[in-house]
């Protein structure tokens, strides 16, 4: 889902069009994996613990998971002023963030905005290749950019394109 809008500007204030997340294409086998995998999960469960309990919660689980797998990203409207990201309707202080750091998506470029607070989780803002020069600039004008590794959530979510 490619948008077909540049990122404007007007009196510092850059909008663009994006994805809200990259689009990962799953196969059936896949989902076959992700129920193969549920089930074997199950098995052991059952054999330490021997509850019913535990086989429902990763059934569901594994449900969940298949369900979030096949959800389709939304095109996201994104406003980035002097002092605010826009999000949608949801706004953001630039103040409530301490730097950004970029990461390459494939089809689409991550800024993650990095939380002062401790107990906020980050932000991840997408950008298409084509205007992601435009935007990183603009962002870099507002925030400080400290590229930091993917943490392990995030290398095991790409590997498994989730």
């Amino acid at each position: 889902m490619q948008p077909n809008t540049k990122p404007t500007s007007n009196n510092g204030v850059f909008s663009w069009q994006a994805p809200e997340f990259p689009e990962h294409r799953h196969s059936a086998g896949w989902y076959g994996l992700l129920g193969l995998f549920s089930i074997i999960l199950a098995g052991l469960v059952y054999l330490i613990s021997k509850d019913i309990f535990g086989i429902v919660i990763i059934g569901l689980l594994g449900a969940i998971v298949g369900i979030a797998a096949s959800h389709k990203p939304r095109l996201a409207s994104y406003e980035l002023s002097d002092s605010s990201l826009k999000i949608g309707a949801k706004a953001y202080p630039l103040s409530i963030f301490k730097s950004f750091s970029v990461a390459d998506e494939g089809e689409l470029v991550s800024a993650t905005l990095i939380p002062l607070k401790r107990f906020m989780p980050p932000l991840a803002v997408y950008i298409t290749p084509a205007e992601s020069d435009a935007v990183l600039d603009a962002l870099a004008a507002r925030l400080p950019h400290d590229d930091k590794p993917p943490d392990a959530v995030d290398r095991l979510a790409r590997r498994l394109r989730f």
